[in-house]
C-alpha cells in the first residue's frame, strides 16, 4: 500500500491529507488521514522528521518475511498441522522461523525476540510452556515430518538428488545424568551428548535427519539409515538415473559394504575412502610422474587445490570396485613438515633430558609414543641417552604421504570418483553451519524427547536457509550461511506513535521500513514478495498496536 500526500482547496482554505487504498473483503476502500491546514501539516511533518516517536521501537521484519515465504512454498504449516492441532502448528512454524534467524533459546525467542517481531501479530505465545507442549505433540512423527518436508522441497524446487552424503556428529547437552538418548561425552568437559545423523544433497538440503544415543558408533547408525534409502529416498529421487551415498571411513566395514551392494539393482551405489592398509597395495601400483590432474579447486586468486590420480579396477572386501588412486602434493608437503617438526622436537627433548644428572629415557619415549613414532625412533643408553632413527621406516611413511584412495561399487566410474567423494565435504560444512552459524549445540533441554525435537527443528531451519541459497544461486548470487543470515535480518520496521491536537482524541501510528538496502530488496524481488512500505493509522489514544 502506498500513501500519497495531497493538498486540497485554495489559498488560505488549503489543507493537507494522506491518501491510500485498503482492501476490505473483495472491495478496495479509499482511506484518508487529514493533517489539517498547511501551517499545521508543516508542523506535524517537521516533528515526524526531527523528533522520536512515542514508544518508538525497531521490529524485525525482513528475515521473517523471507523465511515465511519459503516455509509457505513447502507447505510447512499444513505439514505440522497434519500431526498436531491448529494453534500448535502455528506455534511450531513461528518458532522454526525465529530460530532460523536468531540463535536464542525457546525462552529467549518467546520473551525477547517475538515481542519485537512482525510474527507477533500472527499468534500470541505468552509462555514458553506453549512451545514445549507443541514440541511434544510432534515428537512421535519426527521421521515422517522431516521426510515429507524434504519431499515438498523437491517437488517445489529443482534440487539435485544424484548424490547423498551421510555422516554423524556429536551434539553436547547440558544434562546431569545419562538416559536412553543422552550418553556422557569425553574429558575434559564430560558433557553428555547425542548423535545427530544427516543425509545431505549437493545443495545442503537435509533429506534425512535422525538422532541416536551419544555412544552409538557410526557403524551401528549406518545400517539403520540406509534401510530408508530403498523406500523414502527412492521415492524422492525416482527421476535420477543413479544415486550415490557418500560416507567416510568411520562407516566402512565389510557388513556395511555388503549392505550397500544390496541396492545395486536399484541404481543406488556408494563411494567411500579405502582404509590405509587397503590403500597401500593400490598406491604401490602407480608412479607419481604418471598421474594426471583429476581435480582442481580455486581457494584464492593465488592458491589452488590440485589432485592428481589414476583410475583402476580392483577388489576391496573381495568384490570388484572402481578405484582412483589420488595424490595431493599440498597434503604431502604438510605431512612432511609435520613429521620433520616432530623429529626435531624429539631430538630436542633428548638433549634436554641429557642435561640432567640422571637422564630418564621415559620422557623421550613418552613423546615418541604420543607422535606414533615407535617404529621409527627409539632411545638407548643409560648415563647418556642416544636417539636411534630408523631411516627406512621414515622413508616408508613418507612414501604414502599425500595419497588417498576413494572407491565405489559402481564399476563404470573412473576419474569422476573424486568429484563424488569431494562432495562429502558438504556435510562437514553442514555440521559446521549447524554448530556455529545456527548454534544447535550445546542444548539445555532436560527431556530426551525435546532434545530430539529441538535438533529436528533447527535442521528444518537449515533446510529453509539452504533452499534460499539455491534460489539466490539461480540468480547468480552466492552467499555463505553466515553472510546470508546477516543480510536477511538487516531490515526492520521503525514503529511508534505521534500525538497532536489536530488528531483530537486519536494518535497517529507510524511504521517505517529501515535498512532495506538494494541487496536486501533484490532478495525480496527474487522471491516475488513485496518489501514493507511506509504505513500509518489513526487510533484512539488509549489503544496500542501489538
Amino acid at each position: 500500500m502506498e500513501w500519497k500526500l495531497e493538498i486540497q482547496g485554495q489559498w488560505k482554505a488549503r489543507y493537507v491529507y494522506y491518501r491510500t487504498k485498503r482492501k476490505k473483503g473483495k472491495k478496495w476502500k479509499t482511506v484518508r488521514i487529514y493533517f489539517g491546514k498547511i501551517e499545521v501539516a508543516a508542523e506535524i511533518l517537521g516533528d515526524l522528521l526531527t523528533k522520536p516517536l512515542i514508544d518508538e521501537r525497531l521490529v524485525t521484519s525482513s528475515g521473517e518475511a523471507i523465511i515465511s515465504k519459503i516455509a509457505d512454498d513447502i507447505d510447512l504449516t499444513n505439514l505440522i498441522r497434519k500431526y498436531t492441532d491448529e494453534k500448535k502448528a502455528h506455534v511450531l512454524r513461528n518458532i522454526i522461523i525465529l530460530r532460523t534467524l536468531f540463535n536464542e533459546s525457546k525462552m529467549g525467542l518467546v520473551e525477547r525476540i517475538l515481542p519485537f517481531s512482525v510474527l507477533r501479530d500472527e499468534i500470541d505465545i505468552k509462555y514458553v510452556g506453549e512451545v514445549y507442549r507443541s514440541m511434544d505433540s510432534i515428537y512421535n512423527h519426527l521421521d515422517d515430518f522431516i521426510y515429507e518436508l524434504a519431499k515438498n522441497a523437491v517437488k517445489k524446487y529443482k534440487l539435485d538428488l544424484d548424490y547423498l552424503a551421510i555422516d554423524g556428529t556429536g551434539i553436547k547437552v547440558y544434562k546431569d545424568k545419562e538416559t536412553g538418548m543422552v550418553k556422557f561425552g569425553y574429558p575434559p568437559d564430560g558433557l553428555p551428548q547425542i548423535k545427530l545423523v544427516l543425509g545431505v544433497n549437493k545443495q545442503h538440503i537435509p533429506l534425512m535427519c535422525k538422532c541416536y544415543p551419544g555412544n552409538t558408533s557410526d557403524v551401528e547408525t549406518f545400517e539403520d539409515i540406509v534401510k530408508g534409502l530403498d523406500s523414502k529416498y527412492k521415492e524422492l529421487s525416482k527421476k535420477s538415473k543413479k544415486k550415490y551415498v557418500v560416507f567416510d571411513q568411520g562407516n566402512l566395514n565389510k557388513e556395511n559394504i555388503e549392505c550397500m551392494r544390496g541396492y545395486e539393482d536399484k541404481k543406488i551405489f556408494f563411494v567411500s575412502l579405502a582404509k590405509p592398509a587397503t590403500s597401500k597395495r593400490f598406491i604401490d601400483k602407480v608412479c607419481k610422474s604418471e598421474l594426471k590432474l583429476v581435480y582442481e579447486r580455486e581457494i584464492s586468486e593465488k592458491e589452488h587445490t590440485r589432485i592428481y590420480g589414476k583410475a583402476m579396477k580392483g577388489k576391496i572386501y573381495g568384490k570388484k570396485s572402481s578405484i582412483l588412486v589420488c595424490y595431493n602434493p599440498d597434503i604431502c608437503k604438510k605431512k612432511n613438515k609435520t613429521l620433520d617438526r616432530r623429529l626435531e622436537e624429539v631430538k630436542n627433548k633428548i638433549i634436554e633430558v641429557n642435561k640432567s644428572k640422571k637422564p630418564d629415557k621415559t620422557e623421550g619415549m613418552a613423546l615418541i609414543a604420543t607422535y606414533n613414532l615407535k617404529r621409527a625412533l627409539s632411545v638407548k643408553g643409560r648415563k647418556r641417552l642416544e636417539l636411534v632413527v630408523n631411516d627406512t621406516e621414515l622413508e616408508k611413511r613418507r612414501k604414502y604421504f599425500g595419497f588417498f584412495v576413494p572407491f565405489s561399487n559402481d564399476t563404470r566410474l573412473g576419474k569422476g570418483l573424486i568429484d563424488i567423494y569431494k562432495f562429502r565435504d558438504i556435510i562437514e560444512e553442514g555440521f559446521r553451519v549447524l554448530k556455529t552459524d545456527m548454534e544447535i549445540t550445546p542444548e539445555y533441554h532436560s527431556k530426551d524427547d525435546r532434545i530430539e525435537t529441538h535438533n529436528v527443528l533447527v535442521v528444518c531451519g537449515y533446510l529453509l536457509l539452504s533452499i534460499l541459497r539455491v534460489i539466490l544461486a539461480a540468480h547468480g548470487k552466492k552467499y555463505s550461511f553466515a553472510a546470508l543470515k546477516k543480510l536477511i535480518v538487516s531490515g526492520h520496521l521503525k514503529e511508534g506513535y505521534y500525538k497532536h491536537e489536530q488528531f483530537k482524541n486519536n494518535q497517529l501510528w507510524i511504521s517505517e521500513p529501515v535498512g532495506f538496502r538494494e541487496e536486501l530488496n533484490a532478495v525480496f524481488s527474487y522471491l516475488k514478495i513485496k518489501p514493507p512500505e511506509f504505513d500509518m493509522d489513526l487510533m484512539p489514544t488509549n489503544s496500542r498496536k501489538n
